[in-house]
């Protein structure tokens, strides 16, 4: 969707109240169907209730997670992080050495061969 047409009013919104981790939990669910490489983590604290379009809403989730997983190393946790919401959340790739396991190089598993 080019984001010009929505500000210029050329898309109209359909807004309504809406659970936005709801909305995240169903994306991540969706998304993590696509990417078996990876894992989809969402870390919200409760509801969070928003004024949006939920369908312009989940075309901008599942363009998010989408590119989060397609430039994310195999392997990574895709983190999406709403614990704190009233100011901005976030989603972030977490490497494979963040989560305790070491990197395939440094497990003999990898290497440039490996590629």
């Amino acid at each position: 969707m080019d984001a010009s047409r929505v500000t210029s009013g050329g898309v109209p919104l359909k807004t309504q109240p809406c659970d936005l981790v709801a909305l995240v939990e169903e994306c991540a669910e969706v998304a993590q169907t696509a990417a078996a490489e990876h894992r989809i983590v969402v870390q919200c604290l409760a509801a969070v209730e928003a004024v949006v379009d939920p369908l312009r809403m989940e075309q901008v989730l599942a363009n998010l997670l989408d590119n989060a997983t397609k430039f994310s190393p195999p392997g990574s946790q895709i983190a999406v992080d709403g614990s704190e919401w009233g100011d901005i959340g976030s989603i972030a790739p977490i490497p494979p050495s963040a989560l305790g396991g070491a990197p395939r190089e440094a497990q003999g598993l990898g290497g440039s061969a490996g590629r």
